[in-house]
């Protein structure tokens, strides 16, 4: 079982430089710092992505230890109350991080930041392996009657035995 931990944070929004020409998005979010689903070919288990406390040679640190942006929904709130140059554009969620994995069962942040661009207006795109958006699938619909929204569901393998290696805490096919 993962640690969680609550930090407090400056920013929540990043702004891209260019728009990402696989996702096409402009902005994204990450609702938590490190990824409890484990998954063994993550390149956001590397040295860049690490968390604030993460041992710098454990890549299993980062799936140990969960940082929760403490009142994150707020701070995106507020930094889109105050922006004068942002445009409506995808937000991507879940880019080094997990949005809905086990964490998001405990806070909720996903959601709470969904309802902040649902009230600006911003459109999603959701990265997930869990099963868990289906919870959300009601406010994304609501998202999507007036901008967009899309969710991309990872499944690795239809293998059960494989699935529980690479992806030993995610939803298994079985």
């Amino acid at each position: 079982m993962p640690q969680f931990n609550e930090q407090t944070y400056k920013s929540i929004l990043n702004q891209k430089k260019w728009i990402d020409n696989w996702f096409w998005d402009r902005y994204s979010i990450n609702p938590y710092s490190g990824c409890s689903i484990g998954c063994v070919y993550c390149d956001a288990r590397s040295q860049k992505y690490r968390t604030p406390n993460a041992p710098q040679l454990d890549p299993a640190a980062f799936e140990k230890e969960i940082f929760v942006k403490k009142d994150a929904h707020e701070l995106l709130d507020k930094r889109l109350n105050n922006a004068r140059t942002l445009l409506p554009d995808v937000v991507a969620m879940s880019g080094k991080t997990d949005c809905y994995q086990p964490a998001e069962k405990i806070y909720r942040s996903t959601r709470e930041m969904l309802k902040v661009l649902q009230r600006h207006h911003f459109p999603v795109h959701i990265i997930t392996k869990s099963n868990l958006v289906l919870e959300d699938a009601g406010l994304l619909n609501e998202i999507a009657k007036n901008t967009w929204a899309g969710v991309s569901v990872t499944i690795t393998t239809a293998d059960p035995k494989m699935s529980k290696f690479l992806d030993n805490k995610a939803p298994h096919p079985d």
